[in-house]
């Protein structure tokens, strides 16, 4: 696989990659979420892996979930037959500079507040889950993609106009 900036992909866990059916307490303390994996992931995350693209799960949760977040993508991986680079959790922080320190050219996620830092890292963001970007963004090279599949042909139609460039 090609380890250029191009094929190496930030992706967003919570309502990009999974999404999250409900809350239970499963103990005293802890309480835990029951997830699944976008339908359209399923489909499209192999097909941009046998495309030579490389993911990095950059999530916004706390230290304290990486186990879980570990957990979750070790299924995701199994079910999708697809691997995970790396694994990164923010604390909340903006995304740019993780996704930038994993040399990933796109970081894809559901939430504004967490790529709004990404182009300022050379980093492309993509807001996954809609097809509307407030005209008030400040962004230059912000794309709104619905589903995995957009996301998908999007990356891929890029990806074949630079190998026409060579």
């Amino acid at each position: 696989m090609d380890n250029s900036p191009f094929f190496n992909l930030g992706v967003d866990l919570d309502d990009t990659l999974i999404s999250s059916t409900n809350q239970y307490r499963d103990s005293m303390f802890a309480v835990s979420t029951k997830w699944k994996i976008k339908e359209s992931a399923k489909k499209y995350l192999p097909l941009l892996a046998e495309h030579g693209f490389n993911f990095h799960l950059i999530t916004a949760r706390e230290d304290s979930c990486f186990n879980e977040v570990k957990n979750i993508v070790s299924v995701i991986e199994i079910k999708l037959n697809i691997k995970f680079s790396s694994i990164t959790l923010t604390n909340h922080c903006p995304k740019g500079s993780f996704a930038k320190e994993k040399n990933c050219l796109y970081m894809i996620d559901d939430y504004i507040p967490y790529i709004i830092d990404c182009e300022s890292y050379g980093v492309k963001p993509i807001l996954f889950g809609t097809r509307k970007i407030l005209k008030s963004s400040k962004f230059e090279t912000l794309v709104a993609c619905q589903s995995w599949k957009e996301v998908s042909e999007k990356l891929i139609d890029e990806m074949e106009d630079l190998s026409k460039e060579k």
